[in-house]
């Protein structure tokens, strides 16, 4: 599609990030040192 965004996982995150059943949909924005969750959909 042309992104140039990086993509990550959770996957292998600490349990504050993880998803609760492997359905939702989190989007974080990491601005300098600091990383907000922008978004959050089940």
């Amino acid at each position: 599609m042309g992104w140039t965004a990086p993509w990550y996982s959770t996957a292998d995150s600490d349990e504050a990030l993880k998803t609760r059943d492997g359905g939702d949909l989190r989007c974080y924005r990491q601005a300098d040192e600091q990383v907000f969750q922008t978004y959050e959909t089940k």
